[in-house]
Order: C-alpha cells, then sequence, then structure tokens
C-alpha cells in the first residue's frame, strides 16, 4: 500500500504522520500535544483533590476527641485546595478542549475521517472527565462554605474549641465564587460533550455540530 506524507496540525502544533491514500493513519491513536494538556490539567487538579481528602482525614484523625467542632475543622480543613484559581484552570482546561475540537471539526483538516473520529472521541471522554471534575469542585466548594458557617455559628454560640477567624468571610465568598464559575464551566461543558458526541467526521466539511448551537 502507497503512504503519503501529510501535515496535521492541530491549533499551531504540527505533527508529521504518514498517512495512506485514504487519509489513514497507522499510529492514528497517537495522542497530540493539547491532549496532553489537558490530560495534564485534569490529572493534577485530582491530585490536589485527593490531597485535600487526605489532608481532612488526617486532621480529624489528630484532633483530641471527637465533637461537632473537629469535623466541621477537618471538613473545612480538607477543601482548603477549593479556591477560584483551580476552577480557572478547569475552564482553562475546558478552553483547550475547545479549541481542539474546532481544529479537528475544520475544514482546513487534512486527516481522514478514521483518525479525525478518534481524537473527537478522545474529546469527548476528556471533556466527560471535566465535568466529573467540575461536580467534584462543586461539592467541595459546598461543603467549605457550610463548614465555615458551622464553625463561626459555633463559635457565637460558645462552643468548645471554635474560633472566629477573619479569613472565614474571604472563604466564604470564595466558596461562593467557585461556584458560580463551576456552574458556568458545568454548562459550557455540557454543551461541548453533545457537540463531540453528534460530531461525524464524514459530514464535517458541510455541518459541524457547534457547542453553541
Amino acid at each position: 500500500m502507497s503512504t503519503t506524507l501529510k501535515s496535521v496540525t492541530n491549533w499551531n502544533v504540527p505533527h508529521r504522520v504518514v498517512l495512506d491514500d485514504e487519509g489513514r493513519d497507522p499510529n492514528r491513536r497517537q495522542w497530540v500535544l493539547l491532549e496532553f494538556v489537558s490530560l495534564a490539567i485534569l490529572l493534577s487538579v485530582g491530585l490536589t483533590a485527593v490531597g485535600g481528602v487526605i489532608g481532612g482525614i488526617l486532621y480529624s484523625q489528630g484532633s483530641p476527641g471527637i465533637s461537632n467542632t473537629s469535623s466541621w475543622l477537618a471538613i473545612e480543613f480538607g477543601s482548603r485546595w477549593v479556591n477560584p484559581p483551580i476552577t480557572g484552570l478547569l475552564l482553562a482546561e475546558l478552553a483547550v478542549c475547545w479549541l481542539s475540537y474546532g481544529q479537528w471539526a475544520g475544514t482546513s483538516q487534512d486527516a481522514g475521517p478514521e483518525m479525525i473520529a478518534i481524537h473527537v472521541r478522545r474529546l469527548n471522554r476528556l471533556i466527560g472527565l471535566t465535568q466529573l471534575a467540575f461536580g467534584v469542585v462543586l461539592l467541595a466548594a459546598l461543603a467549605s462554605a457550610i463548614s465555615l458557617i458551622a464553625v463561626d455559628h459555633m463559635a457565637f454560640t460558645g462552643e468548645p474549641g471554635a474560633q472566629v477567624w477573619g479569613a472565614d468571610i474571604y472563604g466564604i465568598f470564595s466558596a461562593l465564587g467557585v461556584i458560580v464559575l463551576t456552574s458556568v464551566g458545568s454548562f459550557a461543558a455540557r454543551r461541548l460533550q453533545r457537540a463531540t458526541s453528534h460530531f461525524d467526521p464524514h459530514t464535517s466539511g458541510d455541518t459541524v455540530p457547534s457547542p453553541t448551537d
């Protein structure tokens, strides 16, 4: 079978592959750079979340006795990793997926339908993981806000061991900011996943499902 050397680009990150006459790549399951970037961001957020959970468990075990105060403090300590920059990182990862989808589905893409379909399906799975990450961040933000409010309430009611921290107000509003960002991100991720789910590489030059449709 004869082969032709073609250039397949993915948003200014070109990589040269050997494609046959039908545009198929023998190494078509190869990951491109933007997909690695997306996966790396998801892994970093996941590791940060796992670290927060482990920290909260160790904090609760190190507290003398078990009380409402120590429990809420452990939850608050374990959810400190949640903040707007972390959520912004997930939004940036979603933007990478959005740009990558636009490139693979674009009319300027000279890869074959089979290769395009593989990368779009991979993007679909990455977007699914992004939605899961948004859900975890949202739950952690809610837990952070509730635990801070609970600790402050115990402080005002004289529960032993509780303190009122000036940073609590900042933490509560930061959690609310995260909730806003995750809501927007989850909505955008659902639209993008729907677009990638209905994408047909054989009609990519005609009508391409748009996340804004």
